[in-house]
């Protein structure tokens, strides 16, 4: 049964100790329930099941079940804030598991109940993985394969574009993106199947408004005014990408225009995070 403690001291939000396999590759999985984002399979414990890959994630979360599952204790601490709420979380230390060959030991997962407190719906998934796990890794996306590639750091690459990366123990990385001419440094979030912009910021009148419409995300349910911006002229790191409709969001304190995979989906994309460089090609 999960224990539940009081105290006020728990396990501690640090990186990770990862032990680096060879190069390896997982597939990237869309189940039914979630047909435009990318799963990979994985393993804890005894416990299978799909991991949500979020690089727009700082830290790795767990659905509540997996805990349960698993025996282990869960201590109240703190919450976490997303674009539909505030929602409290746990904290709870993972036993040692493996993904994609490489050994992952010390790692403190958020916990929370992820069908009603995100827009992750699939009882088959263990949780999040955030960026303090994937930052410590060379990220290899080919949607033309459906493969994410997970390689531990290796030399500096000689090629590629400059990748802006952020945010202490758990950094995110930024591209540079150009929409409509206008450019700007854009975070890579695998975790949302659109690309947001602040369309007031740079100055655009949005092409629909659509009114109050539901939202769904870390916090659960809400509603939010949606506007849309059509926008025929992409180039992520100088490569130009498909036509998209971006959707409206206000940018302010500690926010960022996201890069969705209505965009990232269209490249061959690796995200050298410890060398601050990335490649782009088309899948």
């Amino acid at each position: 049964m999960i224990a539940w403690s009081l105290l006020a001291c728990g396990p501690t939000l640090r990186p990770p100790e990862l032990t680096y396999g060879p190069p390896a590759a997982l597939p990237l999985v869309q189940p039914e329930s979630d047909r435009k984002r990318w799963y990979v399979p994985g393993r804890v414990g005894d416990r299978e099941g799909l991991w949500f890959v979020d690089t727009g994630y700082t830290n790795t979360t767990c659905d509540d079940d997996l805990p349960l599952a698993l025996g282990l204790e869960v201590v109240p601490r703190g919450s976490t804030v997303g674009e539909s709420g505030e929602v409290p979380v746990g904290r709870t230390r993972l036993p040692a598991f493996s993904l994609a060959g490489h050994e992952i030991e010390g790692l403190t997962c958020l916990v929370r109940d992820l069908p009603t407190t995100s827009s992750v719906r699939d009882p088959e998934v263990l949780g999040v993985l955030g960026m303090d796990v994937l930052s410590r890794l060379v990220l290899r996306f080919d949607p033309g394969v459906a493969e994410l590639g997970l390689d531990p750091p290796g030399e500096p690459p000689d090629d590629g574009v400059k990748l802006k990366v952020s945010g202490g123990r758990s950094p995110r990385a930024r591209l540079r993106a150009s929409l409509l001419g206008s450019e700007a440094w854009m975070l890579v979030d695998t975790g949302t199947a659109h690309t947001w912009v602040d369309g007031a910021r740079r100055g655009w009148s949005p092409t629909r408004d659509l009114g109050d419409r539901g939202v769904v995300g870390t916090g659960g349910s809400t509603t939010a005014r949606r506007l849309e911006y059509d926008i025929d002229e992409v180039l992520l790191g100088g490569v130009p990408g498909p036509p998209i409709t971006a959707l409206d969001r206000d940018v302010g304190l500690g926010r960022a225009d996201l890069l969705g995979l209505d965009v990232l989906a269209a490249y061959r994309l690796t995200l050298d995070g410890p060398h601050r460089r990335a490649t782009l090609s088309a899948p």
